[in-house]
């Protein structure tokens, strides 16, 4: 039955996508090596070929969160073992990991297994991505990857789970890898052994989902990125926070990292009305302050500075308000932003946001 369901996926989606490129990736882990890509032309292709082992790792990451409430929902299609990023595998590699928040500020969270293994479909001309994750019923779909009119349209449909519902994205700015927006030969490692690329830095997001008996419908600012890797992790990876936010006109993108050796990687985007301001991975495109006392479970808001192409700083302060996941070495959460460019006039917005932090104890 989970094999015909499956075939009814491929039937649907090769009719949309005509000239197509399939891959299909099993519910296992791969005992041999991997190929892990970093220099793919395929900006939201799979990286992990022929699929992830303990090691390696893959996923592409939905957001959404309202500009007028605590709603929020992300969305991840993962390809991952609990030995290559933490707290997966509950029952294979493939999985989809739904969390949020509901308009009184409670959140959610559920795991969807993905029995039947994860379906790609790239159009030839690279400007198409669907995938499909059988056993869990959950899929995405992504138009004009080479345009800066970018979509998606991410469904749910687990009766297992009772979660149902769709999120649309459609893009307002231009895609993006760590070091500065999508060319031929950009870098696509954000660090060592860490892939990242980000085809919806911001978007105009429509959410309409049911959770069991409650609702879940809102509009506001919507998100989009990937992440592979060739090493677990957590080997890569010391410290994290990353994060999106809408203030005013302005849009920013943000990740301040640092291996387990105490190295510094950041990535910064700032832009105005789309105009792009600012994306860059240098070391003064963006800098960090956490309020707290350094695990990731207590970081209560943050202090952002960017560093602008044509000078001066764009300065945020970061209050966290929804908690959406909490542990000691992670945290998702949301977040109520003021901001302001120099003198000018001081904005206000939303951000979502997450924090890693594998260096000290619970």
């Amino acid at each position: 039955m989970k094999n015909l369901l499956l075939n009814v996926v491929i039937a649907a989606i090769c009719a949309e996508v005509a000239a197509s490129r399939q891959t299909f990736f099993p519910n296992e882990l791969q005992s041999g090596d991997v190929h892990v890509d970093f220099a793919s032309t395929s900006f939201d292709g799979p990286r992990l070929s022929p699929g992830p082992n303990a090691t390696t790792y893959d996923w592409w990451y939905f957001d959404a969160v309202s500009t007028s409430s605590n709603e929020s929902i992300s969305i991840v299609f993962l390809m991952a073992s609990s030995t290559a990023f933490p707290s997966t595998d509950t029952g294979g590699p493939m999985s989809v990991i739904v969390s949020g928040s509901f308009a009184n500020g409670s959140a959610f969270s559920h795991t969807i297994l993905a029995s039947g293994g994860a379906l790609i479909i790239e159009s030839e001309d690279k400007d198409e991505i669907n995938g499909a994750w059988g056993g869990g019923n959950a899929s995405f779909g992504g138009r004009g990857l080479d345009s800066n009119e970018t979509s998606f349209k991410i469904i749910l449909n687990s009766p297992k789970y009772g979660v149902y519902g769709s999120l649309s994205l459609r893009s307002t700015l231009p895609s993006r890898y760590p070091c500065g927006l999508n060319a031929p030969g950009a870098e696509q490692q954000v660090f060592p052994g860490v892939g990242w690329l980000n085809p919806q830095p911001d978007a105009s997001a429509i959410a309409h989902f049911k959770l069991g008996d409650a609702a879940l419908d809102f509009s506001g600012s919507g998100y989009h990125d990937k992440n592979w890797g060739s090493v677990p992790f957590t080997q890569a990876v010391g410290s994290w926070h990353w994060g999106h936010a809408r203030i005013g006109p302005y849009s920013m993108v943000w990740i301040d990292a640092r291996s387990p050796t105490g190295d510094t990687h950041r990535s910064g985007l700032v832009t105005k009305n789309g105009t792009v301001l600012l994306s860059s991975c240098a070391s003064d495109s963006v800098g960090v302050t956490t309020w707290g006392d350094g695990l990731a479970n207590s970081t209560s808001g943050l202090l952002l500075e960017f560093g602008l192409i044509e000078g001066g700083h764009l300065t945020m302060n970061i209050t966290r308000t929804v908690v959406i996941v909490n542990s000691p070495v992670y945290l998702r959460y949301l977040g109520a932003v003021s901001g302001r460019v120099g003198d000018e006039f001081q904005f206000v917005g939303v951000a979502s946001l997450d924090a890693f932090n594998f260096t000290v104890s619970s």
